[in-house]
């Protein structure tokens, strides 16, 4: 946190992953987060209803860029196919 503004400088990589390539990336900067205080909350949309069926991996890295110390979360998750529709 910077003393002088009691803000983070924090930048944030998003990545979503299917066997090991990479399918969707996106790139948040300082400018582009919004923060109250001395806490920074990170809230992102993904565009999984483009997402083919199948298993996936999101990646976050969030790096402090005043100590440039990164932290990584990754997580996995699976899109399913819509079953199909009934026509009445």
């Amino acid at each position: 946190m910077d003393e002088t503004s009691h803000k983070t400088n924090v930048s944030v990589v998003y990545r979503i992953t299917k066997d090991q390539q990479e399918i969707w990336r996106a790139v948040e900067t300082p400018d582009h987060l919004h923060q109250g205080g001395e806490q920074l909350t990170i809230e992102r949309l993904f565009p999984v209803a483009s997402l083919v069926p199948g298993r996936y991996t999101i990646e976050v890295t969030a790096i402090d860029l005043l100590t440039n110390e990164p932290l990584f979360v990754l997580r996995s998750f699976t899109v399913k196919s819509s079953p199909p529709t009934k026509i009445a």
